[in-house]
């Protein structure tokens, strides 16, 4: 081996090799995971006329943050829920009481939770009932 490449392949020896190799950074921005979340449990009529109880268990924040989370309603039929726009909200992390519904019509719901980084869960889990 000539002297010019020992030395150098002993200078690579004597630097870090975190040096060498550029640090693993994630965009967090860009590469936000929403919390991880099973949806809705069940609906519950009442506890009032027009009302419908909704439960769940908490989201796990995978992103950071508190969970919000969002409930989406229809009476046209299963499926059929506008998720992008939601009927309520909480922070609650174990349910809700929805109020304001028609009494006696069946409805459908899907519960999401989305982080403080804004990014949601995609569940399509449905509960349904009739409030009184």
């Amino acid at each position: 081996m000539n002297r010019s490449l020992a030395l150098c392949f002993r200078l690579l020896l004597s630097v870090p090799i975190a040096a060498l190799v550029p640090a693993c950074t994630a965009d967090q921005s860009s590469t936000a995971q929403p919390p991880s979340f099973g949806g809705a449990l069940t609906a519950t009529a009442g506890p009032g006329a027009g009302e419908i109880t909704l439960t769940w268990s908490p989201a796990i924040s995978v992103g950071g943050g508190a969970i919000t989370y969002f409930v989406f309603d229809t009476l046209v039929g299963s499926g059929l829920e506008d998720v992008g726009n939601p009927v309520a909200s909480t922070t609650s992390p174990t349910g809700m009481v929805v109020t304001g519904l028609t009494s006696h019509d069946e409805y459908w719901f899907i519960v999401r939770a989305q982080d403080s980084t804004g990014a949601m869960d995609a569940n399509v889990v449905e509960v349904t009932n009739t409030p009184p």
